[in-house]
């Protein structure tokens, strides 16, 4: 992984990859937490990602709400960019079926009789509340003693993380060392240490890894936990009408992205529990053709026309 990865004590081969499962989970801002590789750890109140370097899978349980699909979706394909250059393929076992399904249960340890119900989100078990616990700690000596402070509110942004300082970014079995680009030395090898003792002064699992992260080198579970970690897109809307007079906006993709999120939950809900998603090709601008093959859904093409015809029993 990028920015190398430490268990315990011992170094692991930057080379070396070990599968890992995620679960996506929460409200209106949902976030990513490492759970063990086993069907077990699935439920049908969550969503799911399962990399295997190779193959990224994505699972939604059948209740899960927009909000962690969204999140699940956004994360995989930022998985796939960010850490494997855009080489391995999103698979979506449940409706591609076949071989694919049988690869994603044969990694879990194969397919279980039953999926464990959905667990709410504002009331987890003790157990689970442990493992999606994290915290945020900023590591800085701009005061001449080096200091390591929590930081306490919510949601996490990427303006908490000074670009001079060293933080540390603490899940259940996984520790984040983050080192801005102008940390001091000191300030780097202070977070590595207070990691690696977290692990043993909070009774950590064996497992637990120290991922070094330097800036511009955070995977995609790592700016999950950050509301506005991407860049401001800058685009002049009239330059290309031949206009003037201020019309040059910068667009935040995450609050655009959280606002379609919030617009497309309040439609389900108005749709009611019950809905129905026929799709249509148009073709030659007269004939609706259905779409019925699901390794189709949600595939257009720039130059076709389509038609979403949604129905529900309160709209």
């Amino acid at each position: 992984m990028e920015g190398g990865i430490e268990s315990g004590f011992k170094k692991v081969s930057a080379l070396e990859h070990e599968p890992r499962l995620m679960l996506v989970k929460g409200g209106r801002n949902p976030r990513v937490f490492p759970r063990k590789i086993t069907a077990e750890s699935l439920n049908e109140g969550d969503c799911f990602i399962l990399d295997l370097k190779d193959q990224i899978f994505v699972w939604h349980g059948k209740e899960a709400n927009m909000f962690e699909k969204n999140k699940c979706m956004d994360t995989a394909q930022a998985i796939k960019d960010n850490d494997y250059k855009g080489k391995p393929k999103i698979h979506y076992p449940q409706t591609e079926g076949g071989e694919i399904e049988d690869k994603f249960w044969s990694a879990l340890g194969g397919k279980p009789a039953s999926i464990a119900p959905a667990i709410p989100d504002d009331g987890p078990q003790a157990s689970e509340d442990e493992m999606m616990r994290y915290a945020l700690y900023h590591i800085s000596d701009e005061t001449g003693e080096m200091k390591c402070e929590e930081i306490t509110e919510r949601p996490l942004k990427r303006s908490h993380l000074n670009d001079n300082d060293s933080y540390i970014l603490e899940l259940y079995d996984q520790v984040y060392v983050w080192q801005g680009k102008g940390a001091s030395g000191k300030e780097k090898q202070a977070g590595m240490k207070i990691a690696k003792d977290f692990i043993k002064n909070n009774n950590k699992p064996k497992h637990t890894r120290v991922c070094r992260t330097p800036q511009f080198a955070e995977d995609a579970t790592f700016k999950s936990y950050f509301e506005d970690f991407y860049p401001f897109i800058q685009e002049d809307f009239a330059a290309d009408k031949g206009m003037t007079g201020g019309t040059t906006q910068n667009q935040d993709i995450s609050k655009v992205a959280d606002q379609q999120a919030k617009i497309a939950q309040l439609m389900f809900d108005k749709l009611g529990d019950k809905w129905t998603k026929t799709v249509y090709y148009v073709e030659n601008y007269t004939k609706h053709v259905k779409i019925v093959d699901p390794r189709e859904e949600g595939k257009f093409f720039a130059e076709s026309t389509y038609l979403v015809d949604i129905k529900g029993s309160g709209h």
